[in-house]
């Protein structure tokens, strides 16, 4: 079986429940787009900076690119990926941190007050709008 016949997948992301529960099949994946957690929902993001056209661009691997226009200088895009998030989620930037990857392109950030299943169709909604076809 490969990697794609075993993963979890929901309106093409994969997506995880916690150590507890796992997927749509019931493995966990660290790398999932979304993982629910004890505090929240878990977003793995890849960011754009310094993007002409920002907003949320579909899929990159197994995580949500996020298109920023600030400069990865000084914690702006990171500041900016946070606000596009909390934007989608329909959040305040305070229901959003930051919890891995704070000089890298690939992050992880928590976002509190949304289900995974509202959060799934969100993103959904997003990506079908940055789809260009």
């Amino acid at each position: 079986m490969t990697s794609s016949e075993s993963s979890g997948k929901c309106c093409g992301l994969r997506y995880g429940r916690g150590r507890s529960s796992g997927g749509c099949c019931g493995d966990p994946y660290p790398d999932d787009v979304l993982t629910v957690g004890e505090e929240g929902v878990y977003i793995n993001i890849h960011v754009q900076p310094k993007a002409r056209r920002p907003g949320v661009r579909g899929v990159h691997g197994e995580r949500l690119k996020i298109a920023v226009a600030d400069p990865a200088e000084g914690g702006r895009a990171n500041e900016a990926a946070v606000e596009a998030v909390a934007s989608l989620f329909s959040v305040t930037t305070s229901a959003v941190s930051l919890v891995a990857g704070k000089t890298s392109r690939r992050k992880r950030l928590l976002v509190r007050g949304i289900h995974l299943d509202e959060a799934l169709e969100l993103i959904a909604a997003a990506t079908a709008r940055s789809d260009p076809s």
